[in-house]
């Protein structure tokens, strides 16, 4: 196969997932805060963790094709090790300014001060030394949560996958793959089901850490997404004879449904997750091996903040203690409040992201090609 070094619709895809994320978030921290909120519509409860399981899911699509496309066993080692390097030049920059600034300058700020900072006193060098190595959810269990950062969680997660996929990668052969992967797949759902059993698992500070994992590791979500790669990558004889169109009409159908059960929140009991996450895969499967692009997805604009996602999701945080800051009393749920509050926080995300690639990231990631 040809290497692609970029699909279409992706970065589109990415810029709406971060989007769902900051509005959610919004109106957190306005509960947070002791605000009027939203939070309570199902939108706002349940979508976030729907809009990171994507993450997961096409973070393990990705990671899967880079690794396996133009296939060589003598490259392994090569194309791990750059695999390595490209994730530390994308991710460490701006996650360690982040953690420096989260903990060492904005406590210090009379203006970032809120209601509940006090509660984030408490075990400090002790949970900036879970930051400091890429364990913030299990700092945030043993020594609580940091304020402005919390949304590291996923990325630690992320950092987990990148840390150990390549190596499963690397010592599973080729013929035995796919297998290996519906492997990590089914073990990991079922391991999740128990977690949450209480037949398994005591109702004690060890039995809520394990279903916590189980909450936050969503390792079949990755697992999916590596699939999808693979049968991206291997099997496109087996499907010559259909017509792509058809491939486009059923991501397109795909597309709706998952737009609308996104918008409205809508769960499944436990295996809200995991049939998400199946649904995830098929989307992106069909949508790339039918080759063609949603024209709102691809638009200049569009294309440019999906671009900067990383740092939208990574900064939005802030973005929305300072809008709320300066709105102070004036925040409710009115339409007028909302429409101000919300234009003000992605305005405010998407300069501080840009500012953040262009002198921060994008620096860092010029040396991926050296």
């Amino acid at each position: 196969m040809i290497p692609v070094k970029q699909f279409p619709n992706l970065n589109g895809l990415r810029f709406f997932a971060a989007l769902i994320v900051l509005l959610i978030h919004i109106e957190a921290l306005k509960k947070t805060e002791g605000y009027s909120s939203l939070s309570s519509l199902r939108f706002f409860s349940n979508s976030s963790q729907i809009a990171v399981t994507f993450f997961f899911v096409l973070s393990g699509f990705l990671i899967t094709y880079f690794l396996m496309n133009d296939y060589d066993n003598t490259k392994k080692r090569e194309k791990i090790t750059r695999f390595y390097i490209n994730r530390i030049l994308r991710i460490w920059p701006l996650y360690y300014v982040l953690i420096l600034i989260g903990f060492f300058i904005l406590p210090n700020i009379s203006f970032f001060q809120l209601p509940t900072s006090e509660l984030y006193d408490k075990n400090f060098n002790k949970r900036f030394i879970y930051y400091l190595f890429f364990l913030p959810n299990i700092g945030a269990f043993l020594a609580g949560k940091q304020l402005f950062i919390g949304n590291v969680w996923s990325l630690a997660v992320e950092e987990f996958f990148y840390l150990f996929f390549p190596l499963f990668f690397y010592f599973t052969s080729f013929k035995r793959l796919e297998r290996s992967l519906w492997i990590v797949f089914v073990v990991f759902v079922v391991l999740c089901f128990l977690l949450h059993s209480s037949l398994f698992v005591p109702h004690n500070k060890i039995g809520l850490y394990l279903k916590g994992w189980a909450d936050t590791y969503r390792l079949y979500a990755f697992a999916v997404g590596s699939l999808a790669a693979y049968y991206f990558i291997c099997t496109p004889e087996q499907v010559k004879s259909i017509r792509l169109d058809w491939f486009w009409r059923f991501s397109t159908g795909l597309l709706l449904m998952l737009v609308i059960l996104v918008v409205f929140g809508a769960t499944f009991g436990f295996f809200t997750q995991q049939i998400y996450s199946v649904l995830f895969g098929c989307f992106l499967f069909c949508l790339i091996y039918s080759t063609k692009k949603y024209r709102m997805l691809n638009l200049s604009l569009i294309n440019y903040l999906g671009k900067i996602s990383f740092g939208i999701y990574m900064l939005h945080p802030l973005a929305i203690i300072i809008a709320i800051k300066s709105f102070g009393l004036q925040i409710n749920n009115g339409f007028m409040s909302l429409f101000l509050l919300y234009v003000t926080v992605i305005l405010l995300t998407i300069a501080m992201s840009s500012l953040s690639y262009y002198f921060l990231e994008k620096p860092f990631l010029k040396l991926r090609k050296t």
